[in-house]
C-alpha cells in the first residue's frame, strides 16, 4: 500500500496503538533486539544523540520500539488489515513511563529507516473533530518479522502487555462532554456541542463526576494508572452516558486476567461483577417484559456464540442483520460458517420485538433516526445503573471502578455490590439483572 494511503474503512477500524505491548515470547524479543540496534546504529550515524542513553532512558526506548512494533505487527494481522491510532501531543504522554521524546525519536528513526508508513493526524474540513496519526507497516518490517519467526498466524500471541508505572494522576479538565451524532452513520463521532454551564441537569451531571474523581484521588489503588473519569453523552443527555477512565494505560484498557491480578483497592483484591446480556435485558425492560428463564443467547438449532453475535449485531447496528459486517467477522470469525438470515430467522423466533427493535427509540427521532439512537439508548440505561451504584458505594466510603457494563470493587464489598446493582436495575432499567462474577483464582 503507497505511504500516506489508507481506505475510508481501514482509517474508521483503526486501533488504538498500545504504549504497553512487550514482546511474549523469544521470537518477538529477536526481533525487538534488531530493530533496536538498528534504529542506535541510525542515530549514531546521523549524530541524532549527542550521549548515550541512560539506563531508565534507554529502558524507555526498548518499550517504544516494542509498543510500535507489536501494535503495528498484531493490527495489521487482523481480518482486514488494520492500522493502528495513537495522538503525537506532548499533553497524551503526561501519564505514560514512555516519554514523548523518545517515542518521536523512535518513531521518526522507524520511519526513516523505512520500517513505517504514517498518516499525520489532523482536524477534520469542518475542523470541529480530529483524527489521532494512524500508522502502519510496510512490507521492510513484515519480511522482518517472518525473518525472525513473527507472521500473521503467531503475531497476536507474540506480544502481550506490561502494566504502566507512572503515577501521575490524569487531569480532567472536562468532566462531561455531549457530542452530536456524527452526520454520517458510518462517520467515527460527532462535533463536540456546547455545555450550557447553568443547564441544571449538566450541573448534576459534572458535579457526580467531579465528586467520584475528588474521592477516588483519596483511596490507594494499586496495580494501574490512578483513576480519574470523565463522562460523555451522545444527542442527549440520556443517551450513552458512560463513563471513561482517562489516561493511557488506565484499567478500563487493560485485559480482565490483568485487572484481577494486579489491581488492588485500599490494599483488597478485587472481584469484577458483570451484566449479563446487558443490552437484551434492557431491552427487556424497555418493553416492560419479563427476562425468559435460562440462557438469553439459547436459540434452538443455534450456537450460543452465533447468536451473540447477531443479536450484539442487531442490536448495535438498530434494525436485523442479515448480513455480515466485517466488525463481527473480525470480533466471531466462526459467524462466516452460518446464514445471518437463518440465524435472524430464529432468534426472532424466539425474540419478535427485535423485528422492529428501533421503535423503543422513536422518541429521540428528532436527534437522529431511531436505529441509530438505539444502542446509545440501551448504553445510557446501562450507564445510568453503573453511576448509581457507584454512588452509592461512594456515600458509603467504598471504592467502585466501573466498567462499561460493570464493576470493579474491593473482594470483601461483593454481596453489598451485587444487591445494589439488582434494585439499580430494577428501579432504572425494570429488569432483574442476571449478573456475572469474576475473582482471581486461588494461588
Amino acid at each position: 500500500m503507497p505511504h500516506q494511503e489508507l481506505t475510508r474503512q481501514q482509517q474508521k477500524g483503526s486501533i488504538h496503538l498500545s504504549l504497553f505491548r512487550i514482546p511474549r515470547i523469544p521470537e518477538a524479543e529477536t526481533l525487538i533486539d534488531d530493530l533496536s540496534g538498528q534504529i542506535e546504529r541510525y542515530e549514531d550515524r546521523n549524530q541524532a544523540r549527542a550521549r548515550k542513553r541512560r539506563a531508565a532512558v534507554a529502558t524507555q526506548f526498548r518499550w517504544a520500539v516494542s509498543a510500535f512494533t507489536g501494535s503495528v505487527l498484531t493490527a495489521w494481522a487482523c481480518v482486514p488489515a488494520r492500522p493502528v491510532s495513537l495522538s503525537l501531543h506532548r499533553p497524551a504522554f503526561q501519564t505514560v513511563d514512555i516519554g514523548h521524546t523518545t517515542f518521536v525519536a523512535v518513531l521518526d528513526a522507524m520511519l526513516a529507516l523505512g520500517y513505517l508508513q504514517q498518516r499525520r493526524g489532523g482536524r477534520s474540513r469542518d475542523g470541529k473533530v480530529g483524527n489521532a496519526s494512524r500508522f502502519w507497516p510496510t512490507p521492510m518490517l513484515l519480511t522482518l518479522a517472518v525473518k525472525h519467526g513473527i507472521n500473521v498466524g503467531n503475531a497476536k500471541a507474540a506480544f502481550g502487555y506490561r502494566r504502566n508505572t507512572c503515577k501521575a494522576r490524569p487531569k480532567v479538565t472536562q468532566p462531561i462532554i455531549l457530542r452530536a451524532f456524527p452526520n454520517h452513520p458510518n462517520a467515527q463521532r460527532g462535533p463536540l456541542l456546547t455545555v450550557d454551564p447553568h443547564d441544571p441537569i449538566a450541573c448534576i451531571l459534572r458535579r457526580e463526576v467531579e465528586e467520584l474523581n475528588s474521592s477516588a484521588a483519596s483511596v490507594r489503588v494499586e496495580g494501574c494508572l490512578p483513576p480519574q473519569w470523565r463522562r460523555q453523552f451522545i444527542g442527549d443527555f440520556r443517551l450513552y452516558g458512560r463513563l471513561h477512565a482517562q489516561g493511557e494505560g488506565n484499567y478500563q484498557g487493560m485485559t480482565p486476567e490483568d485487572r484481577l491480578r494486579n489491581i488492588r483497592i485500599g490494599g483488597e483484591p478485587v472481584v469484577e461483577i458483570d451484566i449479563a446480556s446487558s443490552h437484551l435485558s434492557i431491552l427487556h425492560g424497555l418493553l416492560r417484559l419479563p427476562l425468559p428463564e435460562g440462557d438469553l443467547y439459547a436459540v434452538a438449532g443455534v450456537p450460543r456464540r452465533i447468536v451473540k453475535a447477531w443479536i450484539t449485531a442487531t442490536l448495535g447496528k438498530g434494525s436485523p442483520v442479515t448480513k455480515w459486517s466485517s466488525e463481527t467477522l473480525q470480533r466471531c470469525p466462526e459467524v462466516a460458517d452460518y446464514c445471518a438470515k437463518v440465524v435472524k430467522a430464529a432468534a426472532i423466533a424466539r425474540y419478535p420485538f427485535l423485528a422492529t427493535v428501533a421503535e423503543v427509540a422513536a422518541e429521540f427521532s428528532h436527534i437522529a433516526l431511531a436505529n441509530r439512537v438505539l444502542p446509545h439508548l440501551l448504553m445510557g440505561i446501562e450507564a445510568e445503573v453503573i453511576m448509581e451504584v457507584v454512588q452509592a458505594l461512594r456515600f458509603k466510603t467504598v471504592l467502585a471502578l466501573p466498567m462499561h457494563d460493570g464493576l470493579i470493587v474491593p473482594a470483601s464489598i461483593e454481596v453489598e455490590a451485587r444487591r445494589l446493582l439488582i434494585e439499580a436495575g430494577e428501579r432504572i432499567a425494570g429488569v432483574t439483572l442476571r449478573l456475572d462474577v469474576d475473582r482471581m483464582p486461588p494461588a
